[in-house]
């Protein structure tokens, strides 16, 4: 390791295969520490020799994962080993690399490394760089959700906008938003702040108030640190995840190292250090990066052969005037687009092109004899970006728009401009020449327009006597029916072993038990299997239903054209699709009534309400001998009246049932046939409903402990644990008789169950009883863990009768679970782990604390042994 004198480098650990220090840089004015790691990771990383398993990068991946921290990457050349047997059997690699944890990147955000050349040894070296590149420019304006709970922000916008805005000036809103964006930057760094800073020092404010005396405590004013701090925590939440772009998780838990990382992480991907010009050069100037990105852009762009338009520029928007414009051409699009193109448009369904594709490839896999079948499927390269805005602009005259609303679709359209993102930084703007945005509201439905002419040439081909063409855009077959159960063990191995390179499994729980709903002990999660018996049933409800759809009428066409669709039986030649759809409904069958009318089939359809269908059926099964001729509902009625004939009823079905159907409310305005979902209170089907019907049987009644458990407000992850607890599930000493020692791990003097570790154990009571609230949990009695929760549920049942203060001894039984749980899986991790680790002396981990602190634990190297941290 070599190093300039502008940088202080002090080594504290020096081991066979790596080393420990810290670094003082006067540049950045921070010290932190430097961890030596290599090994492969990616199938990419290596070229040559056997090839790669995930079991070769298993032990870099496992160590990232757990220590959440992030390969800087590099720049320069890919690989940064090899063997240098130029025979054959050569092999390169990329085993040199730098891990960095998401602190250091905030303090040199343009650190990077930079590969050279491989020369006399074997390794190539390595330049480590905390500001390999700093680029010059603004960063674009970002409005954060954040500032909207400072009442002064909406002061801000406010002034900013109503100050010298003259209502005729024509580009006042463009003005507009200029002086808001400047006036909104000026705010957020002199008055908004920077919340780590504020933390910071409410943190160093409130250590003082705690360090005073108890007759000097101030507890108004630590009261009041502490609202505030709870206020920067969720600001500083709230703009981390808006860095993150991160959808899937919602706000509230406090994960703000999880969106700080993600955010990290997607910066440091989205980076480019190196990039090929026309000529295959290699680049790594930030100018000619520049220039490079911009030539192929505006070739993109551009085809060889009023409104401001400041307002339509974007970074590679959504520009609220083309919203606007898309609502009003949506509503005409239904009538010019063929039925037979299912995307973007309301009332139509995009997975009617994939039913149809199923019945296609079936077609073609029964078709026998000579004449093949043959079915294309195309997909357009860039298809919005090479989009022509002439022809776009004729395509439109043709369908008959007014020109007004042409000349405004082709202002928002032509008025483009763009600027390249070039690791965060905008370069200079260009104009496009042809092409629509991706992420417009419009672009979609003017893609339509366009997409229309090719369907209508392919269509007035086929109606010029030419062979038939079936076009089907972007679609793909329906998976297997076996495939779930494939995908359902990809899913009981993941939740059990956190990967899916491992082959054996301890499933302590049964997989349909855990496939079970919260409530019922279970974790919510769904057999594929059922899902898709699930979302059949909806297909089979619209069939039920006779909705107008393309794909509907070909199935009627193809399997019933002249029977009910209650009535047709699966035949051997039927495709996939179509058995699954007649098996899905017996489902639907069981909670659907038709809404009454005179023409309702009364042998067929279900029209009696508190009959499910196979009731229904039996017992129309066993009046058929009594009026062998009627056909619908109307024949139980008198025909001047059109009221129930209570004598025939009660002649055909019983005085009781008679009596009852002469109840049944007839719709006699209804128009149309209308099926009813008996388990919805608006009667219409959900695929929910359908799951839920379908699995009743199955589930079980709910239960309060459950219920209790999952609707405590405490982090989930205290809520897993508990289940895991309640459920026996905890991978302790007694659930492996075959394993000779089985002695708990933290005290080592008494066999290992769950009941000890929490309530026996020595370091399991002193966590307890160091709680606000001292415990003394070696009190509660029995032998099954449910006393443990009995315990805790005592806590919360008492807690909703108006005891507020034992809300605070609940959650710090929650906290001390926790913290046993933890000690009791790094205990654990000296006897199950398949791999040792170095622990390195405890005035040497406060350097890499922050990069190790969920596992508590430091790798030096690819090459491990054995030890424990000394006192």
């Amino acid at each position: 390791m070599l190093w300039n004198r502008n940088v202080d480098i002090k080594v504290l650990e020096s081991l066979e295969y790596g080393f420990v220090c810290t670094v003082n840089d006067h540049e950045i004015s921070s010290i932190w520490g430097l961890l030596a790691v290599y090994g492969t990771q990616m199938i990419e990383d290596k070229s040559g020799g056997r090839s790669f398993t995930h079991r070769d990068g298993a032990i870099l991946q496992n160590f990232l994962l757990s220590t959440g921290s992030i390969d800087l990457g590099y720049s320069g050349c890919k690989y940064t080993w090899l063997n240098k047997r130029k025979n054959g059997g050569l092999v390169k690699e990329r085993l040199d690399r730098v891990i960095v944890d998401t602190n250091w990147l905030t303090v040199c955000p343009e650190g990077g490394v930079r590969n050279l050349p491989i020369t006399s040894s074997d390794h190539g070296a390595m330049v480590f760089d905390s500001i390999m590149c700093k680029t010059k420019g603004f960063r674009p304006f970002r409005f954060f959700e954040a500032w909207f709970e400072d009442p002064s922000c909406w002061e801000v916008i406010k002034e900013a906008w109503c100050r010298d805005n003259q209502e005729n000036d024509r580009g006042s809103i463009g003005k507009s938003i200029n002086r808001t964006q400047s006036a909104l930057r000026w705010w957020s760094k002199n008055v908004f702040g920077d919340c780590d800073n504020k933390i910071k020092e409410l943190e160093f404010e409130l250590q003082t108030l705690q360090s005073k005396e108890v007759h000097e405590t101030d507890e108004v004013a630590e009261e009041d640190i502490l609202k505030n701090l709870g206020e920067l925590w969720k600001r500083k939440e709230s703009m981390w995840k808006q860095r993150s772009r991160e959808l899937w998780l919602s706000k509230g838990d406090r994960n703000s190292s999880f969106f700080h990382a993600s955010t990290m992480v997607r910066r440091k991907r989205n980076q480019i250090w190196n990039l090929k010009n026309s000529n295959g050069m290699l680049c790594s100037n930030v100018k000619e990066i520049g220039t490079i990105l911009n030539e192929y852009f505006i070739d993109l762009f551009s085809s060889k052969g009023t409104l401001d338009p400041g307002l339509n520029h974007s970074f590679i928007c959504l520009i609220p005037k083309a919203r606007i414009l898309a609502h009003r051409l949506k509503v005409v699009l239904d009538h010019l687009i063929a039925p037979t193109q299912s995307a973007f448009l309301p009332g139509r369904w995009i997975a009617e092109s994939t039913l149809l594709t199923q019945e296609v490839v079936n077609v073609i896999k029964k078709k026998k004899g000579k004449g093949g079948l043959l079915a294309i499927k195309m997909d357009m390269n860039k298809a919005y970006d090479r989009l022509e805005w002439g022809f776009l602009k004729a395509v439109m005259e043709r369908f008959g728009f007014s020109t007004h609303f042409i000349n405004l679709v082709m202002c928002c359209v032509t008025t483009v401009s763009y600027s390249i993102l070039l690791n965060g930084k905008p370069l200079k703007r260009f104009k496009p020449e042809r092409g629509i945005r991706q992420g417009d509201p419009m672009s979609p439905y003017l893609f339509l327009l366009c997409n229309e002419v090719l369907s209508r040439l392919l269509s007035l081909e086929q109606d010029r006597a030419k062979e038939a063409i079936e076009n089907k855009l972007d679609m793909s077959v329906i998976s297997d029916w076996e495939a779930h159960s494939e995908l359902d063990a990809i899913v009981r191995k993941f939740w059990w072993n956190g990967s899916l390179e491992n082959q054996y499994m301890w499933a302590a729980k049964s997989w349909n038990s855990i496939c079970q709903p919260k409530m019922l002990g279970g974790l919510g999660f769904r057999r594929f299997e059922d899902i898709n018996h699930a979302l059949l049933a909806k297909l089979a409800w619209m069939l039920a239903c006779g909705i107008n759809r393309p794909w509907c009428d070909i199935m009627k066409g193809k399997y019933f054209p002249r029977e009910s669709f209650w009535s047709v039986q699966e035949k051997l030649t039927d495709s996939f699709l179509w058995r699954g759809i007649l098996r899905a409904r017996n489902t639907i069958s069981k909670c659907v009534r038709h809404a009454l009318r005179e023409d309702v089939d009364v042998w067929w359809q279900p029209w009696i309400p508190w009959l499910d269908y196979v009731q229904f059926r039996e017992l129309m099964e066993s009046i058929r001998s009594k009026a062998p001729s009627m056909q619908s509902v109307a024949d139980l009625m008198y025909r001047s009246t059109r009221k129930w004939n209570l004598g025939y009823l009660r002649y055909l079905f019983g005085s009781d049932m008679g009596t009852k159907i002469g109840g049944i409310q007839i719709n006699v305005n209804a128009s149309t046939d209308t099926l009813i979902w008996k388990n919805s209170l608006v009667g219409k089907f959900s695929v929910k409903g359908a799951y839920w019907v379908e699995q009743q049987e199955r589930f079980g009644e709910k239960e309060d402990l459950w219920r209790w458990i999952w609707s405590s407000k405490v982090h989930p992850r205290l809520s897993l644990l508990l289940w895991r607890v309640c459920s026996n599930v905890l991978p302790t000493g007694d659930k492996f008789p075959s394993v000779e020692v089985n002695f708990c791990p933290l005290c080592h003097t008494a066999p290992e169950s769950p009941l000890h570790l929490f309530t026996k154990c020595s370091i399991a009571l002193a966590l307890w009883f160091s709680s606000p609230w001292p415990i003394r949990i070696d009190r509660v009695m029995g032998t099954k863990c449910s006393t443990l929760e009995n315990y805790v549920l005592e806590c919360e049942h008492a807690k909703r009768k108006s005891r507020p203060r034992l809300e605070g001894k609940y959650g710090c039984a929650m906290v001390a679970m926790d913290m046993s749980s933890m000690e009791w899986w790094h205990g654990k991790l000296s006897v199950f782990s398949a791999c040792f680790v170095v622990f390195v002396r405890r005035e040497h981990f406060t350097v890499v604390d922050d990069l190790a602190k969920s596992a508590r634990v430091c790798l030096a190297d690819c090459q491990f042994s054995t030890g424990r941290i000394s006192p």
